[in-house]
C-alpha cells in the first residue's frame, strides 16, 4: 500500500488546522473517517475468521458488521476489541455519511474535532492489539 491509515488522519488534522467553513469541516470528518476505514479492513484481516458478512449491503455497511459480528471465541482476546471497533466505526460513518449527503444538516467544528479524535483513538487501539510497535498518531 502506498498511503498508510494514519495518513489519512494526519491530513484530517490538517484540514482542521486551517478549516474556516462547514465544506472545511466535512472534509476533515470524511478523512478521519476513510483512515479508520482502511485500518478497519487491515485489522479484519489480521483475524483468524472473517466476522459474519451481511447480505444486502455496502462495503462499509459489511465491514461493520463482520466486525460487530466477530466469527472468533469471545475468549480471544480480539472478540471484544472487534465489536468496540465495529461499534466506534458505525458511529464514525454516521459522521461521514451526514458530512457528505445531508447537505441540509449543519456540521460544526466540534462534529470534525470530535470525530479526528475518535480516528486517532480508533487507529492507536488497532496499532496497540497487531503491531509490536504502536503507532501513536
Amino acid at each position: 500500500m502506498s498511503v498508510k491509515p494514519e495518513q489519512f488522519i494526519t491530513t484530517a488534522e490538517k484540514f482542521f488546522r486551517v478549516a474556516s467553513n462547514e465544506a472545511d469541516y466535512r472534509c476533515c470528518i470524511t478523512r478521519a473517517y476513510y483512515g479508520s476505514y482502511n485500518a478497519a479492513i487491515e485489522y479484519h484481516g489480521t483475524l483468524d475468521r472473517p466476522g459474519m458478512s451481511k447480505a444486502n449491503c455496502g462495503e462499509h455497511e459489511n465491514l461493520i458488521h463482520k466486525l460487530q459480528h466477530p466469527n472468533i471465541g469471545n475468549t480471544d482476546k480480539n472478540y471484544l476489541i472487534s465489536k468496540e471497533l465495529g461499534r466506534f466505526l458505525f458511529k464514525m460513518r454516521y459522521q461521514r455519511v451526514r458530512s457528505d449527503y445531508r447537505l441540509n444538516e449543519t456540521v460544526t467544528e466540534s462534529d470534525a474535532k470530535t470525530t479526528i479524535a475518535e480516528a486517532k483513538i480508533f487507529i492507536n487501539t488497532i496499532s496497540e492489539v497487531w503491531l509490536v510497535n504502536p503507532i501513536v498518531i
